[in-house]
């Protein structure tokens, strides 16, 4: 949300392959970010409430991120993929709220990226709910 730039070169100091910038940060905040290199950006769309056209304002001024995170809090509810269905990005990744009940749904708008926590952390077996995750996941 603040000084992209450092943290971007800190996480790459130690050996990170991604960082991510809020993309609620300050416009010069987003610009910073994209200006380390050797890492991948992802910009992280939590607390937008209009993602798709958030996206678009920033495509728009040519600040292009490797990865464009639909993320949706757990104060905000469910990943709701639906909104999503027409959306086009190659380069999107989902997470929030994310489980075995709605992935089906989720991979329909074809995320480049699925991000998964309490889904699997909060289940009673984990490895067994990553295992069917990834067989749903390997269908598309």
């Amino acid at each position: 949300m603040d000084t992209a730039q450092l943290e971007g070169e800190l996480a790459k100091s130690y050996g990170a392959d991604y960082f991510s910038v809020l993309a609620l940060a300050p416009e010069n905040t987003l610009k910073e970010g994209l200006k380390v290199k050797g890492i991948k950006k992802m910009l992280d769309f939590i607390g937008v409430k209009e993602k798709i056209k958030k996206t678009e304002e920033i495509l728009n001024k040519s600040l292009n991120y490797d990865i464009f995170v639909f993320h949706t809090g757990i104060d905000e509810g469910k990943f709701d993929p639906e909104k999503y269905k027409n959306c086009k990005l190659e380069n999107l990744a989902v997470a929030g709220g994310i489980s075995l009940e709605n992935l089906q749904k989720v991979m329909e708008i074809k995320p480049a990226i699925v991000i998964v926590g309490r889904a699997i952390t909060k289940a009673e077996d984990p490895a067994k709910v990553a295992k069917e995750m990834q067989e749903i996941i390997r269908c598309f």
